[in-house]
């Protein structure tokens, strides 16, 4: 916020009296650019919302007292609409000043994963607060899937939805966020399956070792085999993979993947 902006805000706060409180957001200055905007207004929906769309490390909004929500706009490619999240729930005094103070999570990927297939970003938590859920979507590029995102204190987990398939992937859990500081996430291992010989691949299954469902299971398309030979990008473990081929031929043995972590593996599946 520059300083005429936030003079006359103070002055617009002084002006009300006691009409009106202040929310104070701030955040990692790096995490700003994510958000479209943010807003503050009168829980029920009934009332005026404050809106802020130049987005800085401070954000203040002015709002009529009682219980008021602040929502996150999370900025999507191709000038679709944001991704609004409910960051938080305020109780307003007259002439207060409420502040909520933000971590973020930023995102270093290593550069030998440029092929990823990515459909979506989910990021949740799971503990250390309400329960948030963002979600941001490819609509035709993935410009802002991994730039720092900003976020109440708590513990979260991060999915990646990947192409031609219905369930997110974890990729981390546990990630814990501390209001004013920066939580990186590292994301440099994954896999690459190559197309193996013999009858058509249909689709291919992966599970994490100690898991009952798939973490990962991909189906190609109907005109061709797309995504099954792209990268991957997963966490370290032990995973057990099964290919599905076309009749007669069926799921293959179980076969096992070992991720390490910094490693980029290449595995073509057994004959069947």
């Amino acid at each position: 916020m520059s300083v005429l902006a936030a003079v006359a805000l103070a002055a617009l706060v002084s002006g009300c009296g006691r009409s009106r409180g202040l929310v104070e957001v701030r955040m990692p200055a790096e995490c700003a650019p994510s958000l479209a905007a943010v807003r503050a207004g009168p829980a029920d929906g009934r009332g005026r919302t404050a809106t802020e769309s130049n987005v800085s490390a401070v954000v203040s909004l002015a709002v009529r007292p009682g219980a008021s929500r602040v929502v996150f706009a999370f900025a999507n490619s191709n000038f679709q609409p944001p991704a609004e999240v409910e960051a938080a729930r305020l109780d307003i005094a007259p002439g207060s000043t409420n502040v909520l103070a933000c971590g973020a999570i930023a995102f270093d990927v290593d550069e030998k994963l440029p092929d990823l297939n990515l459909a979506g970003l989910l990021v949740q938590r799971t503990a250390g607060g309400a329960p948030l859920s963002l979600e941001l979507k490819d609509y035709g590029n993935t410009y802002y899937f991994f730039k720092p995102k900003p976020l109440p204190a708590g513990v979260y987990e991060v999915a990646i939805r990947y192409s031609r398939s219905e369930a997110p992937s974890a990729i981390a859990t546990g990630v814990v966020v501390a209001a004013g500081a920066t939580t990186v996430v590292k994301l440099d291992s994954g896999f690459e399956l190559k197309r193996p010989a013999g009858p058509r691949v249909e689709g291919w299954s992966l599970t994490r070792e100690g898991e009952a469902a798939p973490w990962l299971e991909v189906t190609r398309r109907t005109d061709n085999d797309e995504p099954l030979w792209r990268r991957v990008l997963a966490p370290p473990g032990t995973y057990t993979l099964v290919v599905r081929r076309a009749a007669p031929a069926g799921p293959s043995k179980p076969e096992t993947l070992i991720v390490a972590p910094g490693q980029f593996l290449t595995h073509e599946p057994a004959a069947p």
